[in-house]
């Protein structure tokens, strides 16, 4: 289903909808091209078709309000010609938008302190194949990418009290930094093994 709306004399395309229960009141679905937007149709408007025996397309002579106040079904032809103009108006969207960074800024926070020799450690038990997903550093991309994998503290830091916590290696796992952001997102970033599962790691 296509949403739209009218002002004046020009009709905008808000967004496409799949249709799940449909009623007199209204109906409900998930939008098919993410949130939506007001493009409007300008002459693509003209080109649209009906499948209604009383007005097979929009006319200028009458106000666009009246003519699509009603549900009003597109031919095949015309779902498919607006389903290319959305997409290629979202596509089009970003193209000159421009944005001021680089500025330096100052930042004050709080910061939980790690034992670099931890993940010495780790790294020398462990090397660079994360943990999860397998994944080999090292071997995909050579000796001086080896340490770009990540130490995960499989009893989270933030737990402690100001005074820190006793860690051992033991509570470290070896992760890619895809997997450790995604772990830390989990419903429980202690249970990396839980995670694995899930996401269909052996």
């Amino acid at each position: 289903m296509f949403i739209i709306a009218t002002t004046q004399n020009e009709l905008y395309l808000l967004g496409v909808m799949e249709v799940e229960q449909s009623g007199r009141s209204g109906c409900t679905g998930k939008s098919l091209f993410g949130t939506f937007d007001i493009i409007p149709l300008k002459g693509l408007k003209w080109l649209l078709r009906f499948e209604s025996a009383l007005s097979r397309q929009l006319s200028s002579d009458y106000p666009l309000a009246r003519q699509v106040r009603s549900r009003r079904i597109l031919t095949p032809e015309s779902a498919e010609l607006l389903e290319e103009f959305i997409s290629e108006a979202r596509a089009r969207k970003y193209d000159n938008f421009v944005a001021q960074e680089g500025k330096a800024k100052q930042f004050t926070l709080t910061k939980r302190e790690r034992d670099p020799r931890l993940r010495a450690i780790a790294l020398e038990r462990r090397r660079s194949i994360c943990e999860i997903c397998e994944f080999d550093f090292e071997k995909e991309y050579g000796e001086f990418a080896a340490k770009c994998v990540e130490v995960h503290h499989t009893r989270l830091l933030s737990d402690a009290d100001d005074g820190g916590t006793l860690t051992s290696v033991n509570d470290l796992i070896v992760l890619c930094p895809n997997c450790h952001r995604a772990l830390h997102r989990y419903k429980n970033p202690k249970d990396w093994r839980g995670f694995k599962r899930d996401c269909g790691f052996k």
